[in-house]
This record gives C-alpha cells, structure tokens and sequence, in this order.
C-alpha cells in the first residue's frame, strides 16, 4: 500500500480516497437505498429500504440470479410482480411504504411492527386511531441516569 496527498494505493490496483467516510458506498447496490446511490446524505432510512428489499425477497423466491437482479430492479422503480399485491396484501402496503424513493414517507421500525402482517392480529389495526408522526420519525428519547452509575469525582 503506498499512501500519497490524493489518496492509497491498494494491493489489487484501486486508489483508496483517504477522506472518503466510513459507511460512504457500502453494501450491495440492490440493496442500497436511491439516496445512497445518488450520493445524497442518509440516515437510518437507508436500512429501513434495505429491510424492504430483504423482506419482499423472502416472499418472493428466484429461481435464477438474472431473475433476481431483474426483479429488484424493477422493485426499484415501484414495480411489484404480477400478483403480488393480491397474494400478498398486507405485505404489499408494508412493502410500498419501505421501499418509498422518499426516506420521509419510510416508517421507523416502530411503524414497521405496528402494521400489518407484523402487528398482533387481535389489535385490529386503525391507523385513523393512532398517532402516525411515531411511525414515521424517530423521537427523542430521556436517558435516565441512576445517582449510582454516576461518574464519581474526586
């Protein structure tokens, strides 16, 4: 590896920016979120729509790598397979919620288990009933400190 100004160069030949951030570009692109793949900053959206990707997956196995490719792409453009929305109703409006382009209109994990075919199916879920902002944005949360596992000072 031999570093200069610009950046490394790495054992296989690739140039390794050293500003480049940590997390900036990992993971496999089908399962990245259109944020991460236009270079925009991200929060943790970003794996609520990769949790999408994974989940509809587990719904709908390939019989071929060519199949999957091409099926998580047109997923990418909001194209479900044929019949998956009746076969799959409420994971569909689950689905059609995670994988949204727009990181707002994702639901937080809270709102993920909240819904269908998560939520308790004696909760006879009402979203008209129910403060929806929680399902959608993370709230600040109080730490609370116990006077014992206070720092000590001398």
């Amino acid at each position: 590896m031999i570093e200069s100004d610009e950046g490394m160069n790495t054992n296989d030949g690739k140039k390794k920016w050293l500003n480049e951030q940590h997390t900036d570009r990992v993971g496999t692109q089908l399962y990245m979120s259109p944020e991460q793949i236009s270079g925009m900053s991200y929060n943790y959206k970003v794996d609520i729509y990769s949790l999408g990707v994974i989940f509809f997956e587990l719904l709908n196995p390939f019989t071929t790598e060519m199949e999957r490719y091409q099926t998580l792409t047109r997923l990418r453009n909001n194209i479900f397979p044929s019949q998956f929305s009746k076969k799959f109703k409420n994971e569909y409006h689950l689905l059609s919620l995670m994988l949204s382009p727009n990181p707002n209109a994702r639901p937080t994990t809270f709102g993920i288990r909240a819904r269908p075919p998560l939520c308790d199916e004696d909760s006879n879920y009402d979203p008209t009933l129910i403060d929806e902002t929680c399902h959608f944005q993370l709230h600040n949360r109080k730490r609370l400190i116990s006077n014992n596992l206070t720092p000590q000072h001398k």
